[in-house]
């Protein structure tokens, strides 16, 4: 059922509960809830979305040409979106919670190569401030106690995702970090509830897994029901 906001998931009895009181149930359940981005959860996020916090580097490329902006996080997306948005803004600032970057070796050396990129390790964001559009991001120093504001005109964060699986806790078996544990057709310890793509494989997040892993889980719940 399109549009239909899920609130509750029943493992046990292969039920999908919606918000406005349908339940579905069948002799095959499968979930593929995927992740979404993390949030820096600081005062101002949900304020200026959409009013210059950017949702792709990709993109949102050309619309940050002459500006500054500020990318929070450490890892490949970080800096990968730190060079692509560096050909175009005036300035590019990565803030980043830890010294030392997660990102490749080769995304490291390309953005210190770049002259309107700057680096801020072992700094935190603590607010996102403006107008009409977001203007400033104030950031600390937990290991100073320094506290600063620097101006920006854009933000991205990249500070990874977490698996969409809220509402299967206690009823499935997931990991330490909220992915469902599967097996290697997608079985989760649950009769007949199997899970596919980003929510149940943190190694490999990509489409063609997801694609994979659909097929598989598939065949098997077609399994149970032809029994």
């Amino acid at each position: 059922r399109l549009n239909g906001n899920v609130i509750d998931v029943d493992a046990v009895n292969r039920q999908v509960a919606l918000e406005d009181g349908t339940i579905f149930s069948g002799s095959a359940l499968i979930i593929a809830t995927g992740v979404s981005r993390r949030r820096l959860n600081v005062p101002g996020e949900a304020e200026f979305e959409g009013r210059g916090i950017l949702r792709s580097g990709a993109r949102d490329k050309e619309s940050v040409s002459g500006h500054e902006v500020v990318i929070v996080g450490g890892g490949d997306a970080a800096l990968e979106n730190a060079l692509i948005l560096s050909e175009f803004a005036a300035k590019v600032t990565v803030v980043h919670r830890r010294n030392a970057f997660t990102a490749r070796a080769e995304f490291i050396e390309q953005a210190r190569d770049r002259s309107n990129l700057e680096f801020l390790p072992r700094t935190l964001v603590k607010r996102i401030t403006g107008d009409e559009r977001l203007r400033s991001i104030e950031l600390a120093e937990p290991a100073t106690g320094r506290e600063f504001v620097i101006p920006a005109d854009a933000l991205l964060v990249r500070i990874g995702v977490k698996p969409n699986t809220e509402t299967l806790a206690g009823k499935l078996e997931l990991d330490q970090k909220g992915y469902i544990v599967v097996d290697s057709i997608c079985r989760t310890n649950a009769h007949g509830v199997f899970s596919v793509g980003d929510a149940a494989c943190p190694l490999s997040p990509t489409i063609t897994t997801a694609a994979g892993m659909g097929a598989t889980a598939a065949k098997a719940a077609f399994s149970l029901l032809v029994r």
